[in-house]
């Protein structure tokens, strides 16, 4: 593989992001979720759900003018609120590196500890990475005029470092 580069997300690659979140949901998350759970995880994807402009933070990995992954940091909560990998690049260090370049960006403007909340799949690699496990939450999502009880996992970085 070629090397990867981080930058900020435009407008023009919304339409990969979406792309990706939802191949991520439906590939990565089926063994810790329903498919009621996993359909109204993946219905998030929408145009509207990618601030390009505004106080948050949207990296996007890419490699030989292709998207990978991407990630969202909240300034003002502070929160990593989205990071997918495209499923066919998952394992090769795609999510490691968008997270470290969202850290980075953090410490850089003085954010000492961030938070998250982890999908069920996805929170041994945030503790890898050095978040610690908090408590388990339901979140709500909408479904079919109802509602599905998605169950995630808070999770804490104390110590942020300029690297």
């Amino acid at each position: 593989m070629s090397t990867v580069s981080h930058r900020r997300a435009r407008a023009a690659d919304v339409p990969r992001l979406i792309e990706i979140h939802r191949r991520a949901v439906r590939d990565l998350g089926s063994a810790y979720y329903t498919d009621r759970q996993i359909e109204a995880w993946a219905a998030e994807a929408r145009e509207d759900a990618y601030p390009v402009v505004g106080s948050d933070v949207l990296l996007v990995a890419e490699c030989d003018d292709d998207i990978l992954g991407f990630g969202q940091l909240s300034l003002e909560r502070p929160e990593i609120s989205k990071l997918f990998v495209d499923p066919v690049s998952a394992g090769d260090g795609i999510g490691t590196s968008l997270l470290a370049e969202l850290e980075r960006f953090a410490a850089e403007r003085g954010i000492s500890e961030l938070f998250l909340d982890a999908s069920l799949n996805a929170a041994n690699f945030y503790h890898r990475n050095g978040y610690t496990y908090g408590e388990m939450l339901n979140k709500y999502l909408p479904v079919d005029g109802g509602e599905v009880v998605f169950p995630a996992l808070r999770m804490e970085k104390k110590r942020i470092d300029r690297d």
